[in-house]
């Protein structure tokens, strides 16, 4: 296998896995303009874990779109492993993105018409791996958060805990820098929230990445190295 389960990525240069600087971004023209984000600036180090919180409707998900090279920012910059984005064209921002930024979301998006086991081999296999290499990878993964004998069911026959398993080891398969997760346990009751919060921390910190997970929720926030808030399209530390 060309990868292993656990794996880390060259460190960059300056310990910095993600920079933003002076990011803006501005929906619509003139009078009916909407300024969501006013000059962010964040950086995370390698192998940090950090909280992102605020109200509904702050900007959190565009911060992360722009963060995971999903949306241009209005202005600014951003910088991945110490290489500015702004420089790539779309061709180059997909296929940067693809081998860099890992993505989990609130909902889980897996795709229905595949098995768990599946859904963990297909962006290893867009990525470049033969199926055989990305189903051995698959199978590790999935054993990782204990869903071995769940592999082969589709996500209609997995709990929503189960589902939201799989879609972080799926985040995680092709070993990205940086791990983006927009309120991860958002959609879980609490306890099965705090269990999957409990091993999407332990694999983050076990392959070494870094990672900027929004969420609402407070108490799992506090777990983590560091709370930045979005208000009023502007980030700053929290303590809390």
């Amino acid at each position: 296998m060309s990868r292993g389960v656990i794996a880390s990525n060259p460190p960059s240069k300056d310990g910095k896995a993600l920079v933003l600087e002076g990011v803006t971004r501005v929906f619509g023209i003139g009078e009916r303009s909407l300024r969501v984000l006013r000059g962010i600036d964040l950086t995370l180090q390698e192998g940090q874990i950090v909280a992102l919180v605020g109200p509904s409707g702050a900007g959190k998900s565009t911060l992360l779109h722009i963060a995971g090279l999903l949306e241009q920012p209005t202005s600014g910059k951003v910088l991945v492993g110490g290489r500015n984005c702004a420089k790539l064209d779309d061709s180059e921002r997909t296929l940067f993105r693809q081998n860099t930024i890992g993505f989990v979301y609130q909902f889980h998006h897996l795709l229905p018409e595949f098995s768990a086991r599946e859904n963990v081999m297909i962006p290893q296999m867009i990525g470049g791996l033969s199926r055989r290499e990305a189903g051995e990878r698959a199978d590790q993964l999935l054993a990782m958060v204990g869903l071995s004998e769940r592999a082969s069911h589709r996500p209609a026959r997995l709990s929503g805990g189960e589902q939201q398993r799989v879609a972080i080891v799926r985040g995680i398969a092709n070993v990205p820098r940086v791990l983006l997760a927009d309120e991860p346990t958002g959609n879980l009751d609490p306890q099965t929230a705090a269990d999957v919060f409990a091993q999407l921390t332990q694999i983050v910190r076990g392959t070494g990445l870094s990672a900027l997970i929004a969420t609402h929720n407070l108490d799992l926030a506090a777990e983590m190295d560091r709370v930045v808030e979005l208000r009023d399209g502007v980030l700053v530390d929290r303590r809390l």
